[in-house]
């Protein structure tokens, strides 16, 4: 019997020491609001470190009639004397006139439990002046302005329904008839490389560029002419070749002075006579005439 009175009295007294070493507390920054404005709501622990004292755990509401805005994150303190204060804040706020009480909320920590203070908050509704309110006439019928993007949302819809609807329709006779859904495609047209080249030709010519002291375009355009013919109807990639290697391929002398023409009007910068520059034009119709696909 001494044993176990010796037991229990070890026991009251670490409860008592326990007890004075966690405190808790509830406080509210407003405790008179206007319905509907919000205030902050603070549940603070103290308590040593190293111990996790369990909050309570709310839905909705504090209590009957406090609704809960927002839950912030917990935050925590140092305090003195291996002490820290954790605290849960909460923005609250109430909505309707009256007075509303918040119980002694409870704390847990392991078999024991800590209850905060009670708090009270009044919700104050906005005055309403009688005696100088100017009272005016209820406010007609307010016509909403025309909603064009709903309307063009669903005039979309109904005509998407109605092609879908349309085309169902037209592959089921082109079926029954034993003709393709589908009408088959035109061949397209392929003009000839060097229908397309001659035409090119034609076009620097007119624009006579050389004569009008603009020889490097001159050489570059009849040079880019000949190198796409040469791509189209050879199958070589003359665009991305230099002119030796295109004169490895096709060995044809009035290319060779087409080519090399070029290279030394934009590369060496020389100046080419009049009657050069008309022999280059004249020897790429030549080169494309005497190497067209014959029809």
């Amino acid at each position: 019997m001494k044993k176990l009175f010796y037991t229990l009295y070890i026991c009251l007294i670490a409860g008592n020491v326990l007890a004075a070493d966690i405190s808790v507390r509830a406080s509210i920054d407003s405790s008179s609001l206007l319905i509907g404005n919000p205030t902050n709501l603070r549940f603070s622990v103290s308590q040593p470190t190293g111990k996790f004292v369990q909050f309570p755990i709310f839905a909705d509401t504090i209590a009957k009639g406090i609704d809960i805005i927002e839950k912030k994150k917990p935050d925590t303190v140092k305090l003195a004397n291996n002490q820290i204060e954790v605290r849960q804040d909460y923005t609250v706020s109430v909505f309707d006139s009256g007075e509303y009480k918040i119980p002694p909320v409870k704390f847990i920590l392991n078999n024991d439990t800590f209850a905060a203070n009670a708090l009270m908050i009044k919700g104050v509704s906005v005055p309403v002046d009688t005696v100088s309110m100017d009272f005016r006439d209820i406010k007609p019928i307010m016509e909403l302005p025309f909603d064009w993007v709903a309307f063009f949302k669903k005039s979309g819809l109904v005509s998407l329904i109605l092609l879908v609807l349309a085309a169902i329709v037209y592959a089921l006779v082109r079926f029954m008839k034993k003709k393709p859904i589908l009408p088959a495609a035109k061949p397209e047209v392929q003009i000839p490389a060097h229908i397309t080249a001659l035409q090119a030709l034609d076009k620097i010519k007119a624009e006579k560029l050389w004569q009008h002291g603009r020889e490097k375009d001159f050489h570059t355009q009849l040079t880019d002419v000949v190198r796409a013919y040469i791509d189209q109807r050879f199958g070589i990639n003359a665009m991305e070749m230099t002119s030796e290697d295109i004169l490895q391929h096709l060995k044809q002398q009035n290319l060779k002075q087409v080519l090399q023409a070029a290279d030394l009007v934009k590369f060496a910068k020389q100046k080419m006579l009049p009657n050069e520059n008309d022999l280059c034009l004249e020897n790429a119709y030549s080169f494309i005439n005497e190497t067209k696909e014959e029809i």
